[in-house]
């Protein structure tokens, strides 16, 4: 089948008009080879690059299933990290608001327990989860798997590698036979083709190269004498090129003691990396997400699943250890055709991790001629407030929106991405504009309620 558009699909009325809403038109290529195998029931394995449009995929796919008043969870996302299970989430929460009364959990480890306990005996539809957390709940009985219909494997190699393999097989053995299995990943080595085929037999696998991102990206290498060297030139290359940056490093620890030195150097940075608790990483990628802060330092914990429009330019301030990895990495930049950059900085010590990396994707990278010292980039335009009531206390964009305008008197271009959390939330505010929010939000009401905000800084 030949798909062009996703009303070629056979989609309920609306589920049509929520993709046409999310401003969904044309499928990629990997919607176009898998959506109309996986609408008729198959299971299949699907190989694609990061951000090739994988997690639409499977939200059509679980949201067209969805059987009302059935007994619940109808199906499955498992996912490697928090975050990638709360895009995915969000994803399906967006696009179900053309389902009534959809209920979609996220379960994962870092939040708290007896909440996600709570959740799930209220009953759920779709529950997304990351293994670990989803195992022990199992174990312990809040939750059964019995009526599950569906079950997707979200960036499947990097939960082997993440070492989530043993709670695969011990969930795999509570799921019931008759199902639908989806296994997405960005790449099949040996020991996930084994997984595969516990989980699913001899499912047929959907390969799709990456056409719309690789011309836009230019890859770079830049060796240097030391850490001290490398610093110097990640400061000039964040100045040279002020947009959006991710930087990346192989160990916390490095995180931990590169984040300091880069602040100092006049480089404004979130960190992002696995000794942080779920709070403080959600609070990291919303102000990196929304403007607010425009580099992020991370490990590889990031290097899947976070998509982030506009992201300039990749820095590897460590040559990756493998090449997968490397490949994640860099396709956080120069997504769906935009222009970017990926720059990887290499030691004496890293020239043959290098040259594997060249080997394995079969092109080498460019010598990079660095540019000229430039001054420090301004600040952003935007902060970040936080305001202490979300979904629970049924707050919508539209209501903060109109609170930041009507009570605190911003005008519209003064606010900018509004993220709502189940307790809280999040504002992107103009800075010049930020003194008069705080004054005007803190203590007034919104929906009936008072509310306090402060600065996330």
């Amino acid at each position: 089948m030949s798909l062009s558009a996703f009303t070629e699909l056979p989609l309920s009325a609306p589920l049509q008009l929520e993709l046409a809403r999310c401003g969904y038109t044309r499928p990629t290529p990997i919607q176009q080879v898998a959506l109309p195998r996986i609408l008729k029931g198959e299971s299949l394995r699907l190989e694609a690059p990061t951000g090739s449009g994988k997690t639409l995929v499977f939200a059509l796919a679980l949201l067209q299933r969805l059987s009302p008043n059935a007994p619940g969870p109808q199906a499955l996302v498992l996912s490697p990290t928090r975050e990638l299970a709360q895009q995915s989430a969000q994803v399906l929460r967006q696009l179900g608001r053309a389902v009534d009364n959809l209920k979609v959990q996220l379960v994962m480890g870092g939040a708290d327990i007896d909440r996600q306990r709570a959740a799930l005996a209220a009953g759920v539809d779709i529950l997304v989860a990351t293994p670990g957390r989803l195992h022990a709940l199992v174990q312990e009985g809040a939750v059964s798997l019995d009526g599950l219909n569906t079950l997707v494997l979200d960036e499947a190699d990097r939960m082997l590698i993440a070492g989530f393999e043993p709670d695969l097989r011990a969930l795999a053995g509570r799921l019931p036979p008759h199902r639908q299995t989806l296994m997405l990943s960005a790449t099949y080595p040996e020991r996930l083709n084994a997984l595969g085929e516990t989980l699913m037999g001899n499912a047929p696998l959907c390969r799709v190269a990456s056409e719309a991102t690789e011309p836009s990206l230019t890859q770079w290498h830049s060796p240097q004498a030391d850490d001290d060297a490398a610093l110097t030139t990640t400061v000039r290359l964040l100045f040279a090129t002020p947009g959006p940056a991710v930087v990346f490093v192989n160990t916390k620890v490095r995180c931990q003691q590169l984040g300091p030195r880069l602040k100092r150097l006049g480089v404004a940075l979130v960190s992002l990396h696995g000794d942080l608790n779920a709070l403080a990483r959600e609070q990291a990628l919303v102000r990196f997400a929304n403007g607010s802060t425009p580099v992020l330092l991370c490990t590889d914990l990031a290097a899947r699943g976070i998509d982030i429009d506009g992201v300039a330019q990749v820095i590897n301030f460590d040559v990756p250890g493998e090449p997968d990895t490397y490949t994640h990495r860099i396709g956080r930049t120069a997504r769906a055709g935009a222009a970017g950059q990926a720059i990887t900085l290499h030691r004496a010590d890293e020239h043959p991790a290098l040259a594997t990396i060249e080997a394995h994707t079969g092109q080498a990278l460019q010598r990079l001629t660095l540019p000229e010292a430039a001054a420090r980039p301004a600040p952003s335009p935007w902060v970040t407030l936080v305001v202490d009531a979300g979904k629970r206390a049924r707050l919508g964009r539209g209501d903060l929106l109109g609170a930041l305008v009507k009570t605190a008197g911003l005008t519209a271009q003064q606010v900018g991405k509004i993220d709502l959390r189940e307790q809280h939330s999040y504002a992107a505010v103009d800075r010049h504009a930020v003194g008069a929010a705080l004054a005007a939000l803190n203590g007034a009401q919104i929906k009936g309620k008072p509310v306090r905000c402060r600065l996330l800084l």
